[in-house]
């Protein structure tokens, strides 16, 4: 099977570009509704900024290929949920056990079918380069809309004692947006999330739940049962992100419990809690570049969103001189209401990375560190909320990035070390439900992103190696100690 991997991805998505989904396309040519694979998670260990593995990296150990019937969700909801076709009635019903019929098909028809076989290629290529352990797929046909788990690593949430094993956010791509573009999207952020579930101290593993589809509706309690079935399939707890609202986890916890974050959730947007970590982290990077506090320092800020916002309000409050750069014209608005008296600039996202300032704080979209900007920053800091900063598919191109910008004498730290509050909140709303309190995560927000921040710089110079790769050296012993298993 040929690999696809990181230098062969930029030409797949150039070649899907007229026909974005080639393997749900294929998938619902040949029948299939629920692809599965599975692959070992080897033993490693780092030399340098190499991750050395013990075993063949590019094999994998099973295709499994099922035909699911998902007729039952059109009126018999998940979770034991009666839907009569109108939005305000919705009562308690009995479903059958056996809530999905399921036929598992011959791997064989599908490994013979060269479309098939190509989009998959490309897809394991990834998982090979990232060491992920699993990629399954949930399609839904009538619905049109398809949802990807992507599963980095099980290794902190096997035997952890819950349904979830593993913990990553729900992210909706547009139709618009090629599949493999998405698919990459999601494995690149669920290797981030298990990083990041180490570095917060929560008995999980990393995933990420990424939905090619149009907008969901909130009154549409179908497509909504189906988002909670393949939430709870995929055996973590998850919570909105972009392109969801908060208002879909209120509405999906009609269907799980393996949703948090929400505007009625006991613990509020988990984007709350990670501005106020990331603030601890870039306070204490403020210390580390300057020698002296945040106040009186120029900050260019993207995106004014669920994160970007709060932490946006904290910074004006500590004194820092503002710019924002958000294609939102209204979130400029709001902001501008709360603070009428401060001045705060503007900048298009585009030219964001090249602002004037002294620390830039990247609270939107990933990757957009590139080899090629780094030579243009004027800023000394870089400390965000925003996942996967830097423009890498793997560990490795994320060191020699995180290396350049160190060169260049920009204070840079992997943003899962500091932007883990909000998972820390997701795990203190999913264990305790309803008895959930944002009292209880500050200590830990505190040990984590403050003084774990402080700690981990402290130690990068000490060693003479970058925040980004004394943080990796620290986690991955964690992570890799171990084959996964799921």
């Amino acid at each position: 099977m040929q690999r696809g991997g990181n230098k062969s991805a930029p030409a797949a998505v150039e070649g899907v570009m007229g026909r974005s989904r080639p393997l749900v396309d294929s998938m619902r040519r040949l029948g299939a509704d629920h692809v599965v694979v599975r692959r070992p998670q080897q033993r490693c260990h780092r030399v340098g900024n190499t991750l050395i593995t013990n075993n063949n990296n590019n094999q994998f150990v099973s295709l499994k290929v099922e035909c699911v019937r998902y007729d039952l969700f059109n009126w018999r909801m998940y979770k034991g949920i009666q839907y009569d076709g109108t939005a305000n009635n919705v009562k308690p019903a009995v479903c059958p056990k056996s809530g999905v019929a399921v036929r598992e098909l011959g791997p064989d028809v599908f490994m013979a079918d060269s479309e098939f076989v190509s989009a998959l290629g490309d897809i394991i290529g990834l998982m090979s380069d990232g060491n992920h352990v699993m990629f399954e797929v949930f399609d839904h046909p009538p619905f049109n809309i398809t949802g990807f788990n992507c599963v980095h690593s099980t290794t902190l949430g096997k035997n952890n004692g819950y349904h979830a094993v593993c913990s990553g956010g729900i992210r909706r791509h547009d139709l618009t947006d090629s599949e493999l573009h998405v698919i990459k999207d999601g494995l690149d952020l669920a290797r981030n999330m298990s990083y990041k579930n180490v570095a917060a101290q929560i008995p999980f593993g990393g995933c990420k739940l990424a939905v090619h589809s149009d907008v969901v509706p909130l009154n549409d309690l179908s497509k909504l049962g189906f988002l909670a079935y393949f939430i709870d399939q995929s055996k973590c707890f998850t919570g909105p992100d972009m392109g969801f609202l908060p208002e879909h986890a209120d509405k999906l916890r009609k269907f799980t419990h393996n949703i948090v974050g929400g505007i009625r959730g006991t613990m509020g947007p988990t984007g709350t809690h990670a501005a106020f970590g990331t603030f601890l982290a870039l306070q204490q990077a403020c210390l580390a570049r300057f020698k002296t506090p945040l106040s009186g320092k120029k900050i260019a800020i993207q995106g004014l969103g669920a994160a970007g916002f709060p932490l946006c309000c904290h910074v004006i409050k500590a004194g820092g001189v503002v710019t924002v750069s958000d294609l939102d014209q209204s979130r400029f608005n709001l902001l501008k209401k709360r603070f009428p008296k401060v001045p705060i600039k503007t900048c298009p996202p585009k030219d964001f990375l090249l602002c004037d300032v002294d620390i830039l704080v990247p609270c939107a979209v990933g990757g957009i560190i590139t080899r090629a900007i780094i030579p243009k920053i004027k800023a000394k800091v870089i400390i965000g909320t925003a996942n996967n900063q830097l423009d890498a598919t793997s560990v490795e191109q994320e060191l020699k990035l995180a290396q350049m910008l160190h060169d260049r004498g920009i204070l840079f730290q992997i943003e899962w070390m500091h932007n883990t509050a909000g998972v820390i909140a997701g795990w203190e709303e999913y264990i305790n439900q309803t008895n959930a309190k944002p009292a209880n995560i500050v200590p830990l927000i505190v040990k984590v992103c403050e003084q774990g921040t402080k700690e981990n710089l402290r130690k990068a110079k000490q060693k003479g190696i970058t925040p980004t790769q004394n943080a990796y050296n620290v986690c991955e012993a964690a992570i890799f100690a171990l084959p996964s298993k799921l």
